[in-house]
């Protein structure tokens, strides 16, 4: 299965958290998935491949603290979302989290209480269940629902590495193919990424987008990237099945996200633009 919940919750009593906050979202669910297996949790957390999780940081309204630190108040409601790719992982989590309802939990020494678990779409524009075979069926073999030009809404900053170098343009090739080594990580059926990047350097452009560089500083580090939107199309002028991945990797980065760090918030993907956007008073 793969998996994208959206977790509402409140502070107990007025908090106070550094801006952002992701890397304490982090540390929750990684604590959640250890009280289920520790094995499991010790496997994510030294993995060096693509993580199989992504978080995002706290949404919703809040309010100027001091500089680099928000205030959230216990009359308002706020949100974080968790997403998996791996379907063992999906697995283990997903009857724990219809649990969370009404039990509290603290983000660093703050306390919230979880007032909703949203897994439908229905309930939340970025909750939501799918499978690897569900998408390579409608896809690749019904090729259902294909569009010749996609756009992707980076929500959170986005970067990829290369090396020891990040690089902050979401060029074609660097975004898809960065999904394809996920999907050829946790999926059996491979798309093969040496054809695939042929066809994206002769065939996909930027068609248009509205982007921005954002800095992200955590406790003791910080890293640059891009938001905003981008949209991609295929010239060729006839249906193909490499246009057919790029739908279906553009439905799976709504899971995987997108770039680096997606652990602690970056990189954070959407399909549309989001009716409840984060703001500060």
């Amino acid at each position: 299965m793969l998996l994208s919940a959206v977790i509402k919750c409140s502070p107990v009593n007025e908090a106070i958290l550094p801006a952002v906050t992701s890397g304490f979202v982090n540390a929750w669910f990684l604590q959640l998935v250890k009280s289920l297996s520790e094995e499991k949790a010790t496997a994510i957390h030294d993995s060096q491949r693509a993580k199989p999780y992504s978080v995002s940081p706290l949404r919703g309204r809040f309010y100027s603290a001091k500089p680099a630190y928000n205030k959230y108040q216990p009359t308002e409601e706020y949100f974080f979302r968790i997403t998996s790719i791996e379907p063992a992982l999906s697995t283990l989590i997903i009857t724990k989290l219809h649990s969370l309802a009404g039990t509290n939990f603290f983000i660093e020494k703050n306390e919230f209480r979880i007032t909703e678990i949203i897994m439908d779409s229905a309930g939340h524009q970025l909750a939501g269940t799918s499978s690897y075979e569900q998408l390579y069926n409608k896809y690749l073999i019904r090729q259902e629902d294909i569009y010749n030009s996609v756009r992707v809404y980076y929500q959170s900053p986005t970067f990829f590495k290369n090396g020891d170098t990040s690089m902050l343009l979401p060029n074609p090739e660097t975004v898809f193919m960065s999904i394809i080594e996920k999907w050829n990580t946790f999926h059996n059926n491979m798309l093969d990424p040496v054809n695939m990047k042929d066809w994206i350097r002769e065939n996909l452009r930027i068609k248009a987008y509205d982007l921005r560089t954002r800095m992200w500083n955590f406790v003791r580090f910080g890293y640059a990237g891009f938001t905003g939107y981008v949209e991609y199309e295929d010239l060729c002028k006839s249906q193909s099945f490499e246009r057919a991945v790029i739908n279906m990797l553009w439905q799976y980065s709504f899971y995987s996200q997108t770039g680096a760090k997606t652990a602690l918030g970056m990189g954070q993907t959407a399909l549309q633009p989001l009716s409840i956007q984060d703001f500060r008073t």
